[in-house]
């Protein structure tokens, strides 16, 4: 998946990296990394 695309969906959503964080599971700091494609999304 596009890293941006990530980013585009929350924002469609109006979620913050912090929900989406807590849904998934780990930080936001975590999930800021995938955005940024630091990290790949296991």
């Amino acid at each position: 998946m596009n890293i941006n695309r990530l980013k585009e969906i929350r924002e469609d959503k109006d979620y913050s990296q912090k929900d989406i964080a807590k849904i998934l599971k780990t930080t936001q700091q975590q999930y800021s990394k995938y955005e940024l494609g630091i990290q790949l999304i296991p």
